[in-house]
Parts: structure tokens; sequence; C-alpha cells
């Protein structure tokens, strides 16, 4: 196991360029957050084919003061 790496050797590393490795950690970490904000669309998606039975009681919930989409959730979307 390495030792953590000093103040100094931090502050270093934040000044320069990045080098290609760090390109392409950058663009392989963006890939998978793509992949990952796919995998929640369709998650969302299935999980609104769930809830379709109760939209209209989502829909009413809306209707209440203090309640917004956000704290019910996506399956109550209009």
């Amino acid at each position: 196991m390495s030792k953590p790496a000093s103040r100094t050797e931090l502050l270093q590393t934040l000044h320069g360029r990045p080098s290609a490795h760090h390109r392409f950690m950058l663009k392989l970490y963006l890939r998978h957050i793509d992949a990952l904000d796919q995998a929640i669309a369709v998650i969302e998606q299935e999980v609104g084919r769930g809830l379709e039975p109760f939209r209209h009681a989502a829909r009413l919930l809306k209707t209440m003061p203090g309640i917004s989409e956000r704290h019910h959730g996506a399956g109550a979307r209009s």
C-alpha cells in the first residue's frame, strides 16, 4: 500500500495540463456517467409504467400545499 500524497504533492498535481493518461481516464469516466444516465432513464420509465395505475392519485397529491413532483417521485409525472 502506498503512502498518501503530501499536501505539496497534491498542490503540484493541480498545476499544469492533463496528461494523455488523464484525458483517457476522463473520457472513460464521462462514458461511464453517460451509461449510468441511460440506465437511470430506463429504470425511471419502468417505474413510471409500474406506477401507471396510481397516476390519478399522484395528480391529486400535487394539489396539496407543500407537495411537489419531487416529493412523490418520477412515476407521478403528468
